[in-house]
């Protein structure tokens, strides 16, 4: 897969996901190919995006209301504990078919 592929792989479900911006930034391209650099898998990046968006549409009602996500920034701390921690095939699963719901 090309640079530019891998990059487009990352920004679409980013860009698809709830309170994500319309387009990407320069920082957004550039922090996708360094994902790429580092090695990071595309599944590991979506389920990210899934999960961050799940915990945000989740929170109690209570909460204060949350910024939109304004960078793909946003995700690298939790990229990050997912590759140092693995994902379970099962929360895999869940999660997938969780956000699936919360799109429609």
């Amino acid at each position: 897969m090309t640079r530019n592929d891998y990059i487009h792989q990352v920004l679409h479900p980013y860009l698809d996901a709830p309170d994500t911006p319309d387009k990407p930034r320069r920082g957004d391209r550039t922090l996708a190919g360094q994902f790429q650099q580092q090695g990071v898998p595309l599944d590991l990046i979506e389920h990210a995006i899934a999960l961050a968006s799940l915990r945000r549409a989740l929170r109690p009602a209570s909460a204060a209301p949350l910024e939109p996500i304004r960078s793909l920034a946003y995700l690298r701390p939790l990229i990050k504990q997912l590759r140092r921690t693995g994902i379970d095939p099962s929360y895999r699963y869940y999660v997938a078919e969780r956000y699936v719901n919360l799109k429609v």
